[in-house]
């Protein structure tokens, strides 16, 4: 009998999940998982150690550089993260970078023929579609019909880059599972990512469903992946801990700091992989 066991998760983009004009910029996505929510224990934790009023994790870009909060928090995520069974993977990028891996990264995610470019203000836009199916066979809309998606290209780049890194991270924590479990055939995962931008049924939401909805059809990871968006953030203490780490290692990047803090002790199911996409370098730690 196959062995199947599900993985709780958080994801979350810095700065935003948007291009802007400067191609230079550095953009990162870190997602955290854990079999029993333990990534939600470490948030937390990390709030509590920090002594944060209220117990939850601030966002990372209401404190500037150079705060206190920004290096207590890369402290004490170095100094706890080891102690829990948690999955952190990370991928950070620069815009130009992405542009121009964007073709290589349709062809990955079979999406090639869906997408078609067009001019709209003067602005480049992509078209995505039709998509006919989404979340584990549901209609894509309650009439069945095929839908499509027109978003800026600003937009557009960096969802589909997001999508190609949680499956990579999928991919990536079974690796490591199996090698501790040669039996387990089958990881499904509960993905609660933060709000993307115009909300939980605009545009982007909603092509980032279709697209991983399109990368199940095609087997592309041994699992499922369910998308799961709670619509008070308070409540989100996981995509908290995603923000500030995505945040932290895209401060990094930027400037060109490939460490991170580790702990002296690990937990056995703990794991941290932060791959770095450059130009000139391209580094896992």
């Amino acid at each position: 009998m196959a062995k199947i066991t599900m993985l709780l998760g958080s994801m979350d983009h810095s700065p935003s999940e948007q291009l802007g004009k400067d191609p230079t910029e550095w953009h990162t996505t870190a997602i955290i998982a854990s079999e029993g929510g333990e990534h939600l224990l470490l948030a937390d934790d990390i709030a509590n150690r920090m002594k944060i009023q209220g117990g939850t994790l601030k966002r990372w870009a209401r404190n500037p550089p150079g705060s206190a909060y920004r290096a207590k928090f890369e402290a004490t995520f170095a100094e706890r993260a080891s102690s829990y069974p948690v999955h952190v993977r990370a991928v950070s990028v620069q815009s130009e970078t992405m542009v121009r891996a964007f073709p290589n990264l349709l062809t990955h995610l079979q999406l090639a023929s869906y997408v078609e470019a067009f001019t709209r203000n003067n602005k480049p836009y992509l078209r995505f579609g039709p998509f006919t199916r989404m979340r584990a066979g549901a209609p894509i809309n309650q009439q069945g019909e095929p839908v499509k998606f027109e978003l800026p290209e600003s937009q557009a780049v960096p969802i589909v880059f997001m999508c190609h890194s949680l499956l990579h991270a999928h991919r990536s924590v079974m690796q490591e599972l199996v090698a501790d479990s040669p039996e387990l055939e089958w990881i499904d995962w509960q993905l609660t990512p933060n709000k993307f931008p115009r909300d939980i049924d605009g545009p982007v939401a909603r092509l980032f469903h279709a697209i991983i909805s399109l990368a199940e059809d095609a087997r592309m990871i041994e699992g499922n992946l369910r998308i799961l968006t709670l619509l008070e953030s308070k409540q989100d203490h996981g995509s908290a801990l995603a923000d500030n780490l995505a945040g932290l290692l895209n401060q990094k990047a930027k400037a060109l700091d490939w460490t991170i803090q580790k702990s002296p002790t690990k937990h056995a199911g703990s794991s941290v992989l932060w791959t770095v996409c450059h130009d000139k370098v391209r580094l896992q730690q």
